[in-house]
């Protein structure tokens, strides 16, 4: 608009002095000055400017807002902003902060917007009021910004950041962060059971170089100046637990930086090699994988791995132990000890089925089991863990039924609150007991508890009394990464656990806490009608064969060995072969000789399943097994529809290669392969 002349200023003021017109002449380019600077940062400025009346009526907007909301001055100006921007049912919080504004607050608030063509952006909306030469309030200023893009990295960051603390508490091998003045900053559950503390504060009890033997320090000092002064590398050495016991690690390390690229600490990922350093010359291609999985993928991976190879260290352990134990038959001590030997190996193959488990590559293997053998097995492994002055008892009902479950994960359910109780109880004296009861869930307690349907429940308690819970503590535990323990101390996960597999067996957990009292977990277990399965008696007659001729094919020479072993004592005669494309020539030379082969799934140079297609090839009728430590996605079903006439799961014993090979040989007629 253009500037009044003097002129102009004067001729209304009828009578007012020269002095008067000239101040206001000045008032008035000040004005003008003031407004074209107002315009100037209006225009320029980077976030969306809007002026509204009290009403919520538009009255001004700069270009930034027309930009980001793309709709033009014309169509905005004059109307109603939240009839205009807002989403239905968002108009409510906006009038309510527009009201705010118009009541003397300024303030921020973000709310879903919505532009010209429909779509929608979160916005960042900063207002005040505005207020006239006298002070009142005639109207709102907002500034207004696209907080989209900010509010999408801010979710990505707390979504990584939560991927990497699961990562970290599941990692089976250990990690550890190290500072650059030799402070241990942080240590995984692998890691503290490796030095056999339950904290990183137990670790910390000892200078980080007091866990290394001292034949090793020298060069284990060595190996962490160098990371620290910026190079990546790997070392060997040997530590002593906290119970004495002697482990030997390998350990991959890299230096940790801050913005500036200055090395603050180092991160080390270090793996139990003690197995495969005691059995450095029967292993030797075992050592050689394990080199080369210092850096694993994925956990999955590396659980598929292990399984694959402890499963055939355990199966020329459970073959040899079987043999042994029908050769002692006759020398009752010997046969005791030999019995020992192999129950130790089953419990240890079990690990391996936790494992994979765990990885979420096996699914979980339900039978009908009884709750107090699994309490026992529970108490007996986590009795020499808590300190002498915790009691731990027992409360049990023997009348309780059987349940349908996973054994694995009811031991890691008690395992795991058991551990929570000791935490809780602390250094103090205290007592934990683990109770089992019969409840019967009535229609008026069931529709008190969504989660229990009518019916028969095993009730597994577990009572603690340490220091108990208030009810905001309580209302928390299961939440993931909640913990009351000092940073070092638990991971929050132990509880969400326990509550995913208690869900996934169409149970309910419920918690009572008293502060300075105690703390009482129950776990609610439905019932089934049948009886846990009767396992075979040790020394019940095995099935044997009339002389039938038996291909057997593994690249592990120790397993072909016992397997031999063990088919030539159940009066068959065995050929082993460790090549696969050896075992096709020799079949190829003679294939109606062959009564029954039996192959492993992973060997090299021919898979299981692609040898026995060429088998098959060569003789449709021809019946085969499949051996495997690490089955996948195989399962008893999936592996007929390729050819095989059922899978066994190593590590093989006597009993279960017994039974198989029985069963195959007299089945009547194969199972068609699709065309």
């Amino acid at each position: 608009m253009p500037e009044p002349t003097l002129a102009e200023i004067v001729a209304p003021t009828d009578g007012a002095a020269p002095g008067d017109a000239a101040r206001l002449m000045a008032d008035r380019r000040a004005f003008h000055e003031s407004e074209a600077r107002y315009q100037a940062v209006a225009e320029n400025m980077g976030d969306g400017l809007v002026i509204t009346t009290l009403d919520d009526v538009i009255l001004d907007v700069n270009p930034r807002l027309l930009e980001i909301t793309g709709h033009d001055r014309a169509s905005l100006v004059g109307r109603v902003a939240c009839e205009v921007f807002n989403l239905p049912g968002t108009d409510t919080e906006m009038r309510a902060r527009n009201a705010e504004r118009a009541a003397g607050r300024g303030g921020s608030y973000q709310i879903q917007l919505r532009r010209k063509d429909g779509s929608c952006f979160w916005a960042e909306i900063t207002g005040a009021p505005l207020r006239d030469a006298h002070g009142k309030i005639y109207g709102t200023i907002g500034v207004v910004r696209d907080a989209t893009e900010r509010l999408a990295r801010e979710r990505a960051l707390r979504e990584s950041e939560a991927r990497l603390r699961t990562i970290f508490a599941a990692e089976p091998e250990c990690v550890k962060i190290v500072s650059s003045d030799w402070e241990l900053l942080d240590m995984n559950p692998a890691g503290l059971a490796m030095l056999e503390v339950d904290s990183v504060a137990g670790a910390k009890q000892r200078p980080l170089i007091e866990w290394v033997a001292p034949e090793h320090r020298a060069g284990f000092l060595a190996f962490h100046q160098q990371v620290l002064a910026g190079s990546s590398g790997t070392f060997q050495f040997r530590i002593i637990g906290a119970t004495g016991t002697e482990r030997w690690m390998d350990t991959h390390a890299v230096p940790m930086r801050d913005s500036t690229g200055r090395v603050t600490a180092l991160l080390a990922i270090t793996r139990d090699i003690s197995q495969q350093q005691h059995a450095e010359q029967r292993r030797a291609s075992l050592e050689a994988q394990l080199r080369q999985a210092q850096k694993v993928e994925a956990i999955g991976t590396l659980a598929g791995g292990i399984a694959h190879d402890f499963n055939n260290i355990l199966g020329a352990i459970l073959a040899y132990t079987d043999v042994a134990r029908m050769d002692a038959a006759e020398q009752p001590p010997i046969l005791a000890s030999l019995n020992e030997v192999n129950r130790a190996a089953l419990r240890a193959a079990d690990l391996v089925r936790q494992i994979l488990t765990f990885s979420r590559r096996q699914p979980p293997s339900r039978a009908v089991v009884g709750l107090p053998a699994v309490i026992a097995e529970v108490f007996k492994l986590i009795r020499p863990t808590l300190p002498a002055t915790i009691q731990l008892e027992t409360d049990l009902d023997g009348r309780v039924g059987s349940v349908l479950a996973d054994t694995t994960q009811l031991h890691q359910v008690l395992v795991n609150l058991t551990t929570n109780a000791s935490h809780a109880i602390g250094t103090r004296p205290g007592r934990i007991e683990i109770g089992l009861a019969a409840v019967l869930v009535d229609s008026e307690w069931a529709s008190r508890a969504p989660d229990l349907q009518p019916g028969p429940y095993a009730r597994l308690t577990v009572r603690d009394t340490g220091d108990g819970m208030d009810e905001k503590t309580l209302s928390r535990i299961f939440d993931p990464f909640f913990t009351t323990k000092p940073p070092g101390h638990g991971t929050g996960l132990g509880l969400g656990v326990v509550l995913g597999i208690v869900q996934e067996h169409d149970g309910a957990i419920r918690v009572h806490s008293q502060p300075g009292v105690g703390t009482t977990f129950e776990v609610f277990l439905p019932v089934v009608e049948s009886v846990p399965a009767e396992v075979p008696a040790v020394d019940e007659p095995l099935p044997r064969g009339q002389g039938q001729r038996i291909l057997f094919v593994d690249d592990e020479a120790p397993l072909c060995l016992v397997g031999a072993a063990m088919l030539r004592r159940l009066n068959y005669q065995p050929t082993t072969l460790t090549d696969p494309q050896a075992a096709l020539v020799a079949f190829r030379a003679d294939p109606a000789v062959w009564d029954l082969v039996i192959t492993d799934l992973t060997m090299p140079g021919m898979t299981g399943v692609t040898l026995a297609e060429e088998l098959l090839g060569l003789r449709p009728d021809l019946k085969i097994l499949m051996a495997t430590g690490y089955s996948g996605t195989w399962t008893s079903e999936t592996v007929r529809h390729v050819g095989f006439q059922g899978l066994m799961m190593k590590p093989l014993t006597q009993q279960a290669l017994a039974h198989a090979v029985q069963r195959t040989l007299h089945t009547n007629s194969r199972t068609p392969r699709p065309a």
